[in-house]
């Protein structure tokens, strides 16, 4: 079950901070306020959504290390535990033993941090073995890297990086199957204004949306971590 609940933004430190429009600003500005606004908004609703479903992947059922370490603190020096080919085979077992669909390529999808792909661009079982499969999803080919077994690999630069008690960044990459994320919207994201415009002088705004995100299962996605 998913609980529709109302999301807002772009959202400060602790509440929601309206974007403020100034009518005279906006008469005599030479670019068009209201479409800067619009792409501000945008950029902020696309960011949300991407901070929660990442935050919802972090809380897989298992998690994969490098040869060597098993927990965040292991890491005593950055670069100390790359991620390497060994390991991703492992991943790949994880998800098959728990028996989890693949995508309809056949192929689980697995999201890296750039540091993550940097180490296994210097790998050589990596770069020996690493086949260049884009996929058909226009919309997917920028991010795209490689595909390794049954693994596409794609880059991303907003996954979770947490130190641990030695300053060590700990990558948090992913990788999954298909049906682990679920979503419902209860009214689509638009903009909304402050009915407290002074007098029609100052439009604030904010987006606002109903809607539902939860974790499907967490057997479904397995964490891929690194130092």
């Amino acid at each position: 079950p998913l609980t529709i609940q109302r999301y807002a933004g772009p959202y400060g430190a602790s509440s929601v901070q309206p974007y403020g429009v100034d009518r005279f600003d906006a008469t005599r500005a030479i670019h068009n306020v209201s479409e800067l606004v619009g792409h501000y908004l945008k950029r902020d609703f696309d960011k949300s959504i991407d901070s929660w479903l990442v935050a919802l992947l972090d809380q897989a059922s298992s998690a994969v290390y490098p040869t060597g370490m098993s927990a965040p603190n292991d890491a005593l020096a950055a670069n100390s535990f790359p991620l390497d080919f060994e390991q991703l085979t492992r991943v790949e077992r994880t998800l098959e033993d728990a028996k989890i669909p693949t995508f309809g390529d056949g192929k689980y999808i697995c999201v890296l941090t750039p540091l993550q792909i940097q180490q296994l661009m210097v790998d050589p079982s990596a770069q020996r073995l690493a086949v260049f499969e884009p996929p058909a999803n226009p919309l997917l080919a920028k991010s795209y890297y490689k595909s390794i077994g049954r693994l596409s690999i794609y880059k991303s630069q907003t996954l979770s990086t947490t130190l641990n008690t030695s300053s060590v960044p700990v990558q948090y990459g992913h990788a999954f199957g298909p049906g682990v994320l679920l979503s419902a919207i209860g009214d689509l994201p638009r903009v909304m204004p402050n009915t407290n415009d002074n007098y029609g002088e100052q439009v604030l705004v904010v987006w606002l949306m109903y809607a539902a995100f939860g974790l499907a299962d967490n057997r479904f996605v397995v964490s891929v971590r690194s130092a």
